[in-house]
């Protein structure tokens, strides 16, 4: 006689927040395998957090095995996987399809728009490469603003570039902080981790470079950052959303691998450098 199978105990969905049946939801999705390269054996996360006030900060570089494309991640309900994530995919298509390749196009506004949603899922779906909470910056509520607004949430910045690899190893760098309100630090206990409301993404599909920022505990810090004057970040970089032109002409110069290594890193190295007191040590 056959034996019967257990029944899977579903997981929660990280857009629905309820017990439902999950499928694997590839990041940046199966078909660009088609288009890109996918026969790595290898390849580098860095993931780096800062958990609460005073506590050090977590960094480490894992390497994984297989190609990125491959990535997959089982927190997806499968009535997600199936509509409004797949009705995002689809669209995206032909407008990513150049870019990962260098070729010769041009992105309207309404082009802009529809690769910010395609990097903004790509981005939700992919903190849950780490699985260690405090490395997932995007609230709930963001999360279910994207899907029931079909919008993305107004505290996000999105800038995309063109990066041929050299050296640099980087694939998917992400960086995660806690920005407390008076109201929420006197609930934290001595040595508590805060859960974090900040991000930064960026990741490399083909020759396209995309990163990614975001913060519902300070809103005004997405809004205000800038690129340092007269670098060069500052011209290669383009700003997708909110968009600002309206129409890029891809492809542009590419990154280095110095500029690569750079942009990611930027953020997090200013607020660390901002919240330590002149004797090194953390004060918030």
């Amino acid at each position: 006689m056959a034996k019967s199978s257990k029944p899977i105990s579903p997981k929660r969905c990280i857009f629905y927040d309820l017990p439902k049946k999950t499928s694997n939801e590839h990041i940046w999705g199966r078909w660009l395998r088609d288009y890109v390269r996918a026969d790595r054996k290898k390849h580098h996360i860095h993931l780096t957090r800062i958990p609460s006030p005073k506590l050090p900060n977590i960094s480490e570089l894992r390497i994984r095995a297989g190609d990125p494309i491959r990535a997959n991640v089982r927190v997806v309900c499968e009535d997600c996987n199936n509509t409004w994530l797949s009705q995002i995919q689809e669209p995206t298509k032909p407008i990513l399809i150049p870019l990962l390749q260098a070729k010769r196009t041009t992105l309207a506004t309404s082009a802009q728009a529809q690769l910010a949603k395609w990097c903004t899922m790509a981005t939700m779906t992919g903190e849950f490469i780490d699985r260690d909470p405090l490395g997932q910056g995007v609230t709930l509520a963001e999360r279910q603003f994207f899907w029931k607004q079909s919008v993305i949430p107004p505290n996000w910045r999105i800038w995309i570039a063109r990066y041929r690899r050299h050296k640099w190893k980087g694939e998917w760098i992400h960086f995660t902080l806690p920005i407390l309100g008076p109201e929420d630090v006197p609930g934290l206990e001595p040595g508590d981790a805060a859960r974090p409301n900040t991000q930064t993404t960026t990741f490399i599909i083909g020759e396209l470079y995309v990163h990614v920022m975001s913060s519902s505990g300070h809103p005004d810090l997405t809004a205000k950052w800038v690129w340092p004057a007269f670098s060069r970040l500052s011209r290669v970089l383009i700003q997708i959303w909110p968009t600002k032109e309206s129409f890029i002409a891809w492809p542009p110069d590419s990154l280095t691998d110095r500029d690569a290594d750079t942009i990611p890193t930027l953020f997090s190295n200013v607020v660390d450098a901002s919240s330590r007191s002149l004797l090194g040590r953390r004060i918030f």
